[in-house]
């Protein structure tokens, strides 16, 4: 049950106002905790901590540091939990993840979410880990299920669902990553090549200017971009492009690869993969 509190008072002359630390209490009207914090003058005691006003499912006392309690005023955070009970509200109070029910975990003394705070690769599922007193407290896994969308990302082309986790396709020629990024923004001046990573190694003699288009699209244009087309030695699996001259700022790259690419096992590629950077 809710007491009165006059702000102008602390337990050291109110005695009744707080009872219980990590009770309820009320300040000017609005939501408080009863908390032990330092006042000005150095001393101690328990008072009435009005809630944050970002606190919709009220607030508890903040978790002390090592050099004691928190200054009148910062002695009340978010949410209400009660160890090991579980937490529903992501500024709750915790200790250990065991703290923060079955979707939380604690986060520098809060109750978070771990997979916004710690975000996976993009072609991996994340799951909270409660099974861990220690680390993030985010599993990030390969877990999937058909179709093969979850296992692909823009620019990584060579996975599918197999028994429920994604793996490296090796039925057909695939593109693996590709560098610069798709959409990315790149310094015309330090930008010297571009490379395609397959998942096979690729026959040289399908690497042409034909199965590999680099051209300057910028502003509705399409100009071809000179330069040499090579396998990197001894990386069966990477195509480097090196233009002539560097791109110039301000300019949009588009580089297309066609099924005319062929592994050394003569498996062409799936399907035609395209992409597009920016300089500047």
């Amino acid at each position: 049950m809710q007491t009165t509190f006059n702000p102008s008072c602390t337990t050291r002359g109110c005695p009744g106002n707080c009872p219980t630390r990590g009770g309820a209490c009320m300040v000017d009207g609005m939501n408080g905790v009863c908390a032990l914090v330092r006042f000005s003058d150095g001393s101690t005691g328990t008072t009435c901590e009005q809630c944050p006003t970002s606190c919709p499912n009220g607030c508890t006392e903040a978790p002390q540091s090592a050099s004691g309690p928190n200054l009148m005023g910062q002695g009340a955070i978010c949410g209400v939990v009660t160890t090991g009970s579980g937490c529903t509200d992501v500024a709750c109070p915790c200790t250990k993840h065991a703290d923060c029910g079955t979707t939380l975990v604690c986060i520098t003394t809060k109750c978070q979410d771990p997979c916004a705070a710690w975000p996976c690769p993009a072609d991996q599922a994340c799951a909270a880990d409660h099974a861990s007193t220690t680390g993030n407290g985010a599993k990030c896994t390969t877990a999937c299920s058909p179709p093969t969308a979850n296992c692909t990302t823009a620019n990584v082309q060579a996975r599918k669902c197999q028994s429920g986790v994604c793996v490296l396709d090796g039925s057909v020629l695939l593109v693996a990553s590709v560098s610069p990024s798709p959409g990315s923004r790149v310094q015309a001046s330090t930008t010297t090549r571009i490379t395609a990573v397959f998942n096979m190694n690729l026959q040289p003699s399908t690497v042409s200017p034909t199965t590999v288009v680099v051209k300057d699209v910028s502003g509705g244009t399409s100009a071809p971009v000179a330069g040499n087309l090579s396998v990197v030695s001894g990386n069966g699996t990477t195509l480097e492009f090196r233009p002539n001259g560097p791109f110039g700022s301000g300019r949009t790259i588009e580089v297309t690869l066609t099924p005319g690419l062929t592994c050394d096992a003569n498996m062409p590629l799936a399907s035609t993969f395209s992409w597009r950077f920016d300089t500047f």
